[in-house]
């Protein structure tokens, strides 16, 4: 087979499988609420592999795209849930999920929709199956969906000094690890040989092997820390909190802003009488040349009248952040007011503080705050306010630990039906075009063939049930996908069998003794499992970092009439170090009672607020061959404003395994014969031979991707990216003709590049319109291709969705043929009520594939055609 039909081969291949998925095909397999910290996260996960490109957010508040590629792993689903809806709740809003494709074939990106504004932003997920939308400060309301764990009531015996110094401006030098912020932080002095010492400390812990795990992960940070046992003769220190030195902001126009240096709040030892504030230190005068210029005179320190001016304005302009949402820049403006030496403003900014904490979830520093404010200021309306807000978080006296009190148990049933009709017709025109040569008879005209080649109703049903309690966590999902195919099954295009079970699984999760499972039909999630499968997943977390998990099970989908199975076991450690977490595994499956692949592999995962970086290596010990290899990452700034993407991937295809020699035609007897089982084979081979055939068809797939997005500006984003693909060659396999199917050799396709750039802009005439222009160029050894794509959404009033597109492709083969084709399109999205929309999509494609020049007529074959299709249809959510 030459270079050139290999290539078109793939492609073709690629494209066909491809147009089947993304017609109406949706690859999200889960979305849920999760506490990060002080933040909410939404996690949309997928069910196969993506790597997250960018994000766009509408001026409004209540709209994204975020833009993501697929990357296949040893299947893609055939199709799943086209939308999906999470219910508000106290504090969280409605979620509106939609997943759409985008200009090329792999490009695709989520439309999110929140019921009401929020602030918010989105990132790439853990892994490389998820994207997430954070929203800052909405943690404790993911808490107020989850049940707590009761637990006894024990007393707090050590602490870990973190930094010692006897200068009374004692700063943090470095943030505590994210596994570690839970805990409180808070500052200390005492007396120790006489000198005055000033302490920040990170507890409590209940018992010493506690605080030895956490001193362990503070050593890189913090190498001076050390453990302190809290006993009757060295009471704990009292509690304040640590005040972490914040940016100031711009000064108001026509306000002075005096910059005074920042004076930290000390509490005193208990049973100490409490003491004021040092007074802020006179900067020390500068040294005099040696010569000129005479030294200067020293600035003066702000006096008491520019100390409480600087405090009400920070207070304003913290009150305003609060106002606004954004608590994350209240606390620091309450933290710049607090570090001033004592003002007008202290007292509000001490109680509000409190309260900003408390609202953005972070409970033990609120309590820290309010505990600090009663010890400041005993008596008088503010006191009791306070006391009411220690109340309401639980808080008993500040050295005791607080015993978790269950929440309710909580009990949902969500879930969705939904049926579209598709439809599509083609016309196909075969012409000549030029003019004949002398004495070539012309022709006949040949008139339109037409034909409907697409006619079905796919319903959907979409169930899931959910039970948690303080001690166990259910869930059961159920979705399902059935096709009426109205066309004769023997000229349609599709083979697939008219129901598709997505998935049917019972997960079950025992939260005291970190036991957990799964059960039915379910996508991979690691482990070296490569597609969906029929099985049970079980895992044990017998530490708070590792654990262990095993499964086994059935692949989804049939491969002929063979019996596979398979069954492995990983070991899983979180936060090895900062963000860094890992696993290994080892998976074995059977073929027919024969060995059909057995792998082991590990899987490394680095995230943080910025940085996603996620890989995988997986070593056959069967065919002692390197299946997969590959990383890939995405780094982003804290606002978006910039979004930078790697991906380098090397692996098998397909995937290494026994049952690949079912791919080959058995043409020994002359005839070509389609093996539908490994037993077949063994009646005339041996299972040495049959891997030696599947080996022969394997080839390896090369994939290497850098995109970047850069914002610049509110309302527009440039995003570019350049990819290199390589298929690389099969030798010749001719062992025993006689008895072994040959395999011809197959050169490798060469390099394939792929250049892209895409124009995102947003807001241009609404608060919630968005417009997507990309480009692209493919160029390999035989052919190059072209593709413009305009998309627009626009939301009109808060009900109806438009989404108009236009892509245009042009094809031009080594062999002089081209292939033209333009592809405009129009999508309408009605939400009638709350839980019902319909919705609606039509294309029309007009092609024009023109041959090479025949030189014995004088003209160029020239083949037209243009088809419609659409999809109409109804969701209810309920």
């Amino acid at each position: 087979m030459s270079r050139q039909s290999l290539a078109r081969r793939f492609i073709a291949g690629l494209l066909l499988l491809l147009a089947a998925l993304t017609a109406h095909a949706q690859f999200i397999d889960d979305v849920e609420w999760r506490r990060d910290g002080a933040d909410a996260v939404l996690q949309v996960t997928f069910a196969v592999p993506i790597q997250f490109q960018r994000a766009s957010i509408a001026a409004s508040g209540d709209l994204a795209q975020a833009f993501y590629d697929l990357r296949p792993r040893g299947d893609l689903p055939a199709s799943l849930a086209a939308d999906r809806r999470v219910a508000p709740s106290d504090g969280l809003p409605g979620v509106s999920i939609s997943d759409d494709p985008v200009g090329t074939l792999l490009s695709r990106k989520l439309v999110i929709r929140f019921d009401r504004k929020i602030a918010f932003r989105v990132r790439a997920g853990r892994g490389n199956c998820c994207i997430e939308v954070v929203v800052p400060g909405a943690g404790a309301a993911v808490d107020a969906r989850v049940p707590v764990t009761p637990g006894p009531a024990v007393e707090d015996r050590f602490l870990i000094t973190l930094q010692q110094s006897t200068d009374p401006s004692l700063r943090m030098e470095m943030p505590v690890p994210a596994e570690l912020q839970a805990y409180q932080l808070f500052t200390a002095r005492r007396v120790v040989d006489s000198r005055t010492v000033y302490e920040i400390n990170l507890g409590y812990f209940s018992t010493r092997a506690e605080a030895e795990r956490a001193l362990r992960v503070l050593a890189t940070r913090f190498p001076q820390a050390k453990i302190v046992e809290v006993t009757q003769q060295a009471p704990p220190a009292a509690v304040a909190a640590v005040r972490e030195p914040q940016p100031a902001p711009a000064p108001p126009a026509g306000v002075p802003m005096p910059a005074p240096p920042p004076v930290p709040v000390v509490p005193v030892t208990p049973g100490a009488p409490e003491a004021a504030p040092p007074p802020a230190p006179s900067p020390a005068p500068t040294p005099a040349p040696t010569a000129e210029p005479p030294p200067q005179p020293e600035a003066a320190p702000p006096t008491s009248a520019e100390i409480d001016q600087r405090g009400r304005v920070l207070l304003a302009q913290a009150r305003a952040a609060m106002d606004k949402g954004d608590l994350e820049q209240a606390v620091g403006l309450f933290n710049q007011l607090l570090n001033l030496p004592p003002n007008v403003a202290s007292q509000d900014g001490q109680e509000l503080i409190g309260v900003a904490r408390a609202r953005l979830g972070d409970v033990t520093r609120a309590r820290a705050e309010f505990e600090l404010y009663l010890k400041l200021y005993p008596t008088g309306p503010g006191a009791q306010r306070v006391q009411r807000e220690l109340e309401r978080l639980g808080a008993g006296a500040p050295a005791e630990r607080r015993v978790r009190r269950a929440a309710a148990p909580i009990t949902s049933f969500a879930g969705s039906f939904s049926q579209y009709y598709f439809g599509g017709r083609s016309q196909i025109t075969q012409l000549r075009e030029g003019t004949p040569l002398q004495g070539v008879p012309v022709p006949p005209t040949q008139d339109p063939i037409s034909s409907v080649d697409q006619k079905q109703l796919q319903s959907s049903l979409d169930l899931n049930y959910r039970h948690r309690d303080a001690d166990s966590d259910l869930r059961v999902v159920f979705r399902d996908i059935f096709t009426k195919n109205f066309l004769d099954q023997t000229s349609s295009f599709s083979t697939r069998t008219p129901n598709r079970l997505n998935a049917a699984y019972v997960e079950y999760r025992a939260l005291p003794t970190g036991f957990s499972g799964k059960v039915g039909r379910q996508s991979p999630t690691g482990d070296g499992v490569l597609y969906r499968f029929d099985g049970a997943r079980v895992g044990y977390l017998f530490v708070p970092k590792f654990g262990i998990n095993a499964v086994a099970g059935v692949p989804a989908d049939d491969l002929f009439d063979a019996k596979r199975r398979f069954y492995g076991l990983s070991f899983d450690a979180e936060n090895l170090f900062d963000h860094l977490s890992a696993s290994v595994y080892g998976i074995q499956q059977t073929i027919d009672g024969q060995t059909d692949r057995r792998a082991v592999g590990t899987e490394l995962r680095y995230f943080d607020a910025q940085t996603n970086v996620f890989g995988v290596f997986d070593f056959d010990t069967l065919f002692h061959a390197v299946n997969i290899a590959s990383v890939q990452g995405t780094w982003q700034t804290s606002n978006n404003a910039m979004t930078l993407t790697f991906l380098a991937d090397r692996r098998t295809a397909p995937i290494l395994a026994t049952g690949n020699a079912l791919l080959v035609p058995d043409s020994t007897s002359g005839t070509p014969v389609i093996h539908r089982t490994i037993t077949e084979y063994l009646q005339t081979l041996t299972i040495d031979e049959v891997r030696q055939l599947a080996k022969a068809t394997t080839t390896y797939v090369n994939q290497e991707q850098v995109g970047a997005t850069v914002q610049t500006s509110p309302n527009f984003q440039i995003g570019a990216t350049v990819s290199l693909t390589n298929i690389g060659a099969l030798p010749q396999f001719d062992p025993d003709p006689s008895r072994i199917p040959s395999i011809p050799a197959q050169p490798a396709t060469g390099n394939i590049y792929s250049y892209g750039l895409q124009f995102i802009s947003s807001n241009l005439y609404s608060e919630r319109d968005s417009h997507v222009l990309s480009t692209s160029l493919l160029k390999g050894a035989t052919y190059k291709g072209r593709l413009f794509a305009y998309n627009n959404l626009s939301l009109l009033g808060e009900r109806l969705q438009l989404e108009p597109s236009i892509k245009y492709y042009r094809q031009d083969n080594g062999d002089g043929s081209q292939i033209t084709r333009w592809t405009p399109g129009l999508r309408l999205g009605w939400r009638m009520t709350k839980n019902f929309s319909v919705e609606g999509d039509v294309e029309y494609e007009n092609s024009k594939t023109r041959q090479p020049f025949d030189a014995t007529t004088g003209q160029t074959p020239v083949e037209k055609a243009n088809r419609v299709f659409y999809f109409v249809g109804y969701r209810y959510d309920f």
